[in-house]
C-alpha cells in the first residue's frame, strides 16, 4: 500500500537504520579510536556520544530521509518533516525508557532530526 509513492516498508526501516547508524558508528570510533581500556573507553564513549549522537542522527536522518522519499510524486517536505519526526520519537522513547536524566542537548538533538527530516524534503523535492 502507497501513499502519493510512500514505501511503507523503507520507510520503518529508513527510521530503524537513521537511528542505529549513530550507534554504530559510535561503536567503530570508540573500537579504533578509544584509549582501549574498558574504563576509559566507556568514559571517552560518553564524550564523544555527546557529539557523535546529535551530529550523527542528523546526517543519518537527512541521508536516509533521501533515500525513503525518492519514490514520492509530491509532499516531499511534509514526508520530511514526519519522517524527522518518527526518528526523533523513536529516539526520545529509548531515551525514556533507558532512564537517562533529562538534557538540552537532548531537545537539540531531536530538533537536528525534524530538521534534517525536513531538509531531505527540500532536496528531494528539487
Amino acid at each position: 500500500m502507497t501513499t502519493v509513492g510512500l514505501r511503507w516498508n523503507r520507510w520503518v526501516f529508513g527510521v530503524l537504520a537513521a537511528e542505529a547508524m549513530p550507534i554504530v558508528a559510535l561503536v567503530v570510533l570508540v573500537a579504533t579510536l578509544g584509549p582501549g581500556e574498558p574504563a576509559a573507553d566507556q568514559e571517552f564513549a560518553q564524550t564523544l556520544g555527546s557529539w557523535a549522537g546529535p551530529i550523527g542522527g542528523a546526517v543519518a536522518t537527512f541521508a536516509l530521509s533521501l533515500w525513503v522519499l525518492k519514490p514520492l510524486s509530491a509532499d516531499h517536505l511534509r514526508y520530511g518533516a514526519l519522517f524527522g519526526l518518527a526518528v526523533a520519537i523513536l529516539d526520545g522513547g529509548l531515551l525514556v525508557a533507558s532512564g537517562s536524566a533529562f538534557q538540552w542537548l537532548f531537545v537539540f538533538s531531536q530538533l537536528g532530526r525534524v530538521v534534517a527530516g525536513f531538509a531531505g524534503g527540500i532536496v528531494r523535492r528539487n
